[in-house]
């Protein structure tokens, strides 16, 4: 029997360009940094099938109003995490200078770092909203490395102000008191998933508020094991008593909306270890949700422009 080819049965893969001015869409396959277990290089591969497999309406919302580009990954050195990080960072405010909204595919958590000072860089002040289980405040020996390092690595060599960082999901039970001692003393503002449960449409508006603050673009850092481990198995390291899909979902779409926010990436996806493909599908989700958000707020500028 013959597949079925309807051509009526438009998907996200028909509206993909390989350039675009309005979102573009990187991919980051590298996973050098990860003290656990290893698999996030072959992420943005997996994302993309997913992605580009749904269709692109939804709840009153067409996204075929957005101009949508995929430019492939980024070159990356595997014997190099310096010469990666150079080569990310370059990319990325490369990319930044052509489009309005970025997309980055991960990779380990590892490659925020040099996508942050990059923003940071084109920008000048900026926010972080960071959704994660794990604070990633490290301080690890000369030599040593991991992606839980990388807000360690973001606060010593950008100018960020901590108060204009938010975490979003933080997990009970695998932070140790020194960091979130440390995230305090800091000025972080530290939403844990006891916090987060009955209130996340609530907290996320309140992130950007406090990321946007004084700041002329927001970064947005998603790590994929914020999710419960019952929906997310496949992650580089699994807890239970994190978010849930809908949760998620919630939040991407009230941060695609805000006007602040010009970059996002997704992190810490490990195929190897997915169940059923069942985390990638929802961070395939999540990025549309997103998306749906941005393209309200799109409508939202062009319906005031005409009317000014």
């Amino acid at each position: 029997m013959p597949l079925l080819k309807d051509p009526h049965d438009l998907r996200i893969r028909n509206l993909i360009v390989k350039d675009s001015s309005e979102v573009t869409i990187v991919g980051v396959p590298f996973d050098g940094a990860v003290a656990g277990r290893p698999g996030a290089r072959f992420a943005p591969e997996v994302i993309r099938n997913f992605l580009y497999s749904y269709t692109p309406i939804c709840y009153g919302v067409d996204l075929r109003n957005l101009a949508i580009g995929d430019v492939g990954d980024i070159d990356i050195d595997r014997e190099s995490i310096e010469n990666t990080w150079k080569s990310i960072g370059n990319s990325i405010f490369e990319l930044l200078n052509k489009c309005e909204r970025l997309i980055i595919l991960g990779g380990d958590h590892s490659i925020t770092f040099p996508a942050v000072k990059a923003f940071e860089r084109k920008f000048g002040k900026i926010g972080l909203i960071y959704i994660d289980a794990h604070l990633d405040l490290r301080e690890l020996p000369a030599g040593q490395l991991s992606s839980g390092i990388t807000v360690h690595k973001i606060l010593q060599e950008c100018k960020i102000n901590p108060e204009n960082i938010v975490y979003i999901g933080v997990r009970e039970w695998v932070n140790a008191p020194y960091y979130l001692d440390k995230a305090k003393k800091l000025g972080i503002t530290v939403f844990t998933t006891d916090i987060t449960a009955d209130r996340i449409d609530e907290i996320t508006q309140q992130a950007y508020n406090i990321a946007s603050f004084n700041t002329n673009a927001v970064y947005i850092s998603f790590d994929v094991d914020v999710l419960d481990v019952a929906f997310g198995p496949g992650v580089n390291a699994t807890s239970s008593g994190g978010l849930t899909p809908r949760e998620v979902f919630r939040m991407m779409r009230i941060l695609g909306n805000q006007p602040k926010v010009i970059a996002i990436d997704f992190v810490e996806l490990c195929p190897p270890y997915d169940v059923a493909n069942v985390t990638a599908q929802i961070v395939a989700t999540s990025i549309l949700y997103f998306l749906a958000g941005y393209s309200k707020l799109k409508e939202l500028r062009e319906t005031t422009q005409h009317k000014t």
